[in-house]
């Protein structure tokens, strides 16, 4: 075989390589999707079985980020004030070793 039909060979066999590669992702994304459905189905059947509506589970999740968004402000209010604490205490401990430089 000459070096033309060669490479000819090779485009095609890694074309092959590439759609069977192509091949197995789109079957483990129809394996996901399906085992995703599965589990939503299991979910919603769990949601009725355990009679809970819409409202009950946006009041939850809307309590639960209103949890979190309390919990960051505080977060924060404590760091605030951790560095104004901080601050002070290196100003003190300044004042307190230039004094004794003059002295």
């Amino acid at each position: 075989m000459n070096k033309r039909k060669q490479k000819q060979l090779r485009r095609i066999l890694a074309a092959k390589c590439a759609e069977k590669c192509g091949q197995f992702e789109v079957e483990k994304l129809k394996a996901d999707v399906w085992a995703l459905s599965i589990h939503l189905q299991q979910t919603n059947r769990s949601l009725k079985i355990q009679n809970e509506s819409r409202e009950s589970i946006n009041r939850y999740f809307v309590s639960a980020i209103k949890q979190l968004e309390d919990d960051i402000k505080r977060e924060r209010i404590s760091h605030v004030l951790l560095g104004l604490a901080s601050g002070m205490i290196g100003g003190i401990i300044g004042m307190f070793i230039w004094v004794l430089c003059i002295l």
